[in-house]
């Protein structure tokens, strides 16, 4: 018999995980990060556009998109609240605007990932949309 999951269910189990992954590498000491695409800026970037894309699939219907930016960019600012007492990072304005940029791209982006993405998800895996 074949098994069913929700897209929401496991996309807030990946969210969290996600969460947990981006806290810990933003506040580790920068010199002991390894993964990296090579310039901070688009570490930020890409970092909010996944979790904006991942939390977009996990809460489809319960939170609006702007419920959703304005938690991310809280949690932006927390990481950079966080980075000020590091002794090895320091908080960053122009941080704040990368996540911002990476949550921007994902709302242009959006349209063609939560419509054609989702429905290629349920038709080639075992994922439903069933909540």
């Amino acid at each position: 018999m074949r098994s069913f999951l929700s897209i929401a269910k496991v996309s807030r189990i990946a969210f969290f995980v996600a969460l947990v992954a981006i806290t810990t590498l933003a506040v580790m000491p920068a010199d002991d990060v390894s993964i990296s695409l090579g310039w901070d800026k688009a570490n930020h970037v890409l970092a909010f556009f996944v979790l904006f894309w991942v939390m977009d699939y996990a809460w489809p219907k319960e939170l609006d998109v702007y419920q959703k930016c304005l938690f991310l960019l809280l949690y932006g600012l927390i990481l950079e609240f966080l980075q000020f007492f590091s002794v090895s990072r320091d908080f960053s304005l122009i941080d704040m605007v990368a996540d911002g940029v990476g949550l921007l791209f994902y709302i242009v982006l959006r349209p063609l990932l939560f419509a054609k993405f989702r429905y290629w998800l349920v038709a080639n895996t075992f994922f439903t949309l069933e909540q």
